[in-house]
């Protein structure tokens, strides 16, 4: 860039020169013309060269941008995240592997190391990872004397074994591409993914910072980073992790989202909910974003907002049965029962074995003297879960309502059997009988 600048410079002084050395010798115009022409075409000539040379370095730098966007797109469709909700690379594939069938494909591909590379990531992709290792495998036989190719290819066979389930594998690769090369922050990130997935949150910490030394705007890095201090327990520092991949990329729904968690477990919920505002800002059909917005917006005792983001939720997700769940609980506590009853029922067509759902629709249908009804919801809940306490007392008590005394005092009798040691079952026990011998009952 130093010598395009240079010649630019002479160029322009040659030709200002020129000019001016016409107007001193005006009078002498065969001489001053034939010599002014001799230096104008000279200065033409260096910011011809100044120019040429400045659109290939525009030139250069943009195919080198080009050339990382690629990469790092390539890259970003295989990173892998700790978030629980989320993993940016799949599981297993639908269908098994022919592993025999995966050999003889790789045996008919070219013995470029690069050709076998790129094709490896055309599987990944596809999640056929089983084939993706034998072509990795087959160009780690002749990789050439490019370490930063074999780092690469190392990087992905790392990246197929973590998607297949094997930790410890993917983790060997990673320390291998990183013995290849130490800089080569990808390999440090997805080494920690790796170790949090084996719940080593520290060490996966330390992986993470030296991700983040070799490339400091590497977003991923610091939300992966953000996600081991919160699992450590250190919410303020993931915070503050969370906020500096947002500095390198603010438009990032996932950033903006774990942030938002953080903040929630802090009790901070009206920044939790800015947070998630920003998350669904930049990724509208965000339905994990609407239901925490939810949650925390239902802590607040602000219910109606709290329907609107479970309502908003179930639109992107509509068997989403947490939402449905939710929701349900909201419009209870506001007393809207049939509502509450009819978002229970909708939970449970989604996950029939949601025995909190059929808890609670019991619990409503109470309110709504509807007891028989609610003891049926009951038994609902405890046949998915025979050892759910809120259950067994629940149905105990629609049993009292109803004057059923000794299935009541069976059901106590059923609850302190999963949960003995309880001081609140001999108080209830002795309710029930007081009520017995009041109405003179023997049921």
């Amino acid at each position: 860039m130093e010598y395009i600048i240079a010649f630019g410079i002479v160029g322009i002084l040659g030709a200002a020169y020129s000019a001016f050395e016409l107007w001193i010798k005006r009078k002498e115009p065969g001489v001053a013309i034939t010599r002014w022409v001799i230096s104008f075409i000279i200065s033409l000539l260096f910011v011809i060269v100044a120019v040429v040379g400045l659109f290939q370095q525009i030139s250069e730098k943009k195919a080198s941008e080009l050339n990382e966007k690629t990469q790092n797109e390539r890259i970003s469709s295989l990173e892998c995240s700790m978030d629980s909700l989320k993993r940016v690379v799949g599981g297993l594939p639908s269908n098994p592997v022919d592993t025999t069938l995966a050999r003889e494909i790789a045996e008919c591909a070219q013995d470029s190391a690069r050709t076998l590379l790129d094709s490896a990531l055309v599987a990944v992709v596809s999640g056929e990872y089983e084939i993706a290792l034998v072509y990795l495998d087959r160009a780690l036989q002749n990789p050439g004397n490019d370490s930063a190719a074999i780092a690469e290819i190392y990087l992905y066979k790392g990246v197929s074994q973590y998607s297949k389930g094997d930790i410890l594998l993917a983790i060997k690769s990673y320390d291998s591409a990183i013995a290849y090369r130490h800089d080569y922050y990808l390999a440090w990130s997805n080494r920690g993914v790796a170790l949090g997935g084996l719940g080593q949150y520290e060490s996966a910490l330390k992986c993470f910072d030296s991700a983040i030394v070799y490339k400091r705007d590497f977003f991923m890095a610091w939300i992966n980073r953000g996600t081991a201090l919160n699992s450590l327990g250190r919410n303020e520092e993931a915070i503050a992790s969370y906020d500096s991949a947002i500095g390198y990329k603010h438009d990032f729904h996932g950033a903006w989202f774990n942030r938002g968690n953080a903040l929630d477990e802090l009790g901070r919920y009206d920044e939790a909910i800015v947070s998630y505002d920003s998350a669904i800002f930049y990724k509208h059909d965000f339905h994990e974003a609407w239901f925490n917005r939810g949650h925390v917006l239902s802590k607040l005792g602000r219910l109606d907002e709290a329907i609107a983001s479970y309502d908003s939720a179930i639109i992107y997700k509509h068997d989403k049965h947490e939402a449905w769940y939710n929701r349900g609980h909201a419009l209870d506590e506001l007393g809207r029962y049939d509502e509450a009853i009819a978002s229970y029922d909708s939970a449970i067509v989604y996950k029939n074995d949601y025995y909190e759902a059929w808890c609670n629709r019991g619990l409503t249908l109470n309110k709504l003297g509807r007891n028989e009804e609610a003891i049926a919801s009951y038994d609902s809940a405890l046949f998915y879960k025979q050892d759910f306490i809120e259950a067994w007392l629940n149905r105990a008590g629609a049993l009292t309502i109803l004057g059923m005394y000794k299935d009541a005092l069976a059901n106590y009798d059923s609850a302190q059997k999963y949960h003995p040691g309880d001081s609140l079952y001999p108080e209830l026990r002795n309710t029930i009988l007081d009520l017995m011998n009041q109405n003179g009952s023997n049921e």
